[in-house]
């Protein structure tokens, strides 16, 4: 272990938290010396060579090791209460999306935080995919010219009838809250804040508890209007999820790679796609930085609790079937 690198605990041992962990393998700010899972099948791993401890409750990694920090990677119900835990023990959280189920619980947070004198940063990968950053300098430096319309689409055939997500006491609802999280954050980081949208409910396809389809409609800052498709239950066949359309041109950002033209022109490619390991890996070493005072956080508490907020206010609106503004935080599921 460096003598730099934060000792690191991650707290929910899913899915995601494979991917994570081989993000942590290329780092040398994060040492893993812990994990928290309530699976009773779960067992030590390794990493490194050595063992890690292994903990079925919070309060007890807390107690046996001395931790710098903590990934928080359980569903969405359960980030107020272990975040704030960590946070009460001095623990630095970077806390999976969606940060919380509620603005409120959102606020708790970074109020705890606060309070605590420690960092507390959301996950949101895709600020920090190579062509995403690329892009915004692109569009920043007025390429695209005036801008007009965006689309964004994550659609992906997935079974989710076995998972924790269809089951709103743990996730907070359906694809909407999982995914609608990164669209609401990428494009308050490429075109800026969101106003008010107007969400529908798709067809459920899946017998599931919670929505698998939905369809956003969105005004941005300035005017811009967007559009936004989330599904676990099609494919779109299509490489692109983010689209931009100017007056000077327009812009494609691809999971195999991106491209822009201005009007008239031939496309020009640049990027080289999306990378979710390498994604984990640089946010995983900005928190680091964060945490020991070397870069201002990329990721602000009202980044977080805007994307919070976009989903309030989206469901509010497919509840209620008008426009409602971000900053009306009233929900109906």
């Amino acid at each position: 272990m460096k003598p730099s690198a934060l000792r690191l605990g991650i707290v929910g041992d899913g899915r995601i938290a494979k991917d994570y962990r081989r993000a942590l393998e290329q780092l040398g700010d994060l040492e893993l010396v812990a994990i928290c899972d309530q699976d009773p099948q779960a067992q030590c791993l390794e990493a490194s060579g050595r063992e890690l401890q292994f903990f079925s409750r919070v309060e007890a990694m807390l107690l046996e090791t001395d931790l710098d920090a903590a990934l928080v990677l359980t569903p969405p119900a359960t980030h107020a209460s272990i975040s704030s835990a960590l946070l009460r023990a001095g623990c630095h959280v970077f806390c999976e999306k969606p940060l919380a189920t509620s603005s409120a619980a959102a606020r708790s947070m970074y109020k705890r935080a606060q309070q605590a004198g420690r960092v507390l940063m959301m996950g949101t990968k895709f600020r920090f995919i190579d062509d995403v950053i690329a892009a915004r300098e692109l569009i920043q430096q007025g390429v695209l010219g005036e801008l007009v319309f965006f689309e964004n689409s994550f659609c992906s055939m997935v079974d989710m009838e076995s998972r924790w997500n269809s089951d709103p006491r743990s996730s907070g609802g359906g694809v909407l809250i999982d995914n609608g999280s990164h669209s609401a954050d990428l494009a308050r980081f490429l075109v800026g804040p969101i106003i008010r949208v107007f969400a529908h409910y798709g067809r459920r396809l899946q017998k599931i508890q919670v929505e698998d389809s939905v369809r956003i409609q969105i005004e941005a800052r300035g005017g811009l209007l967007g559009q936004v498709d989330l599904s676990w239950s099609l494919d779109k066949a299509s490489d692109v999820y983010f689209s931009l359309h100017g007056a000077g041109g327009s812009m494609q950002l691809g999971w195999k790679g991106s491209r822009y033209r201005l009007q008239g022109g031939d496309w020009i490619p640049f990027g080289s796609g999306y990378d979710k390991i390498q994604a984990f890996s640089a946010q995983l070493k900005h928190f680091a930085r964060v945490v020991r005072g070397e870069e201002e956080a990329q990721v602000a508490g009202e980044d977080a609790l805007e994307s919070v907020r976009f989903i309030e206010a989206a469901y509010s609106s497919a509840g209620h079937g008008r426009w409602v503004s971000i900053t009306d935080s009233a929900r109906v599921q």
